[in-house]
């Protein structure tokens, strides 16, 4: 038994609204089905997915293969910058160019 003037404090689960549900299975459906899809993109997305479904952090980092921490901020970025944020990689090259030097001596 807890001593009264102890509290428990739990972590508050950022719950999805019905509109963001909806293009999460959507998105998800959609890309469950195609043959080429962006590998890192759908790892993403199933994370979402399975934060949908109320599976906790680690059972996701576990099964995803990212980690804990991370899930919470995929989830944050999506709620903020909407799913384009998740699915296209913004990432761009590092802008190296194979450039064929001439020497003239």
């Amino acid at each position: 038994m807890l001593p009264h003037n102890r509290v428990i404090k739990m972590a508050m689960r950022a719950n999805f609204t019905n509109i963001e549900c909806n293009e999460i299975r959507r998105k998800f459906a959609k890309l469950s089905g195609k043959n080429k899809v962006d590998a890192k993109a759908f790892r993403r997305l199933t994370a979402l997915h399975m934060r949908l479904k109320g599976f906790a952090n680690s059972d996701i980092a576990d099964a995803t293969g990212f980690s804990a921490s991370y899930i919470t901020e995929l989830v944050s970025k999506y709620r903020k910058f909407g799913m384009d944020s998740i699915i296209i990689d913004k990432r761009t090259s590092n802008n190296r160019r194979n450039k064929l030097h001439i020497y003239y001596i």
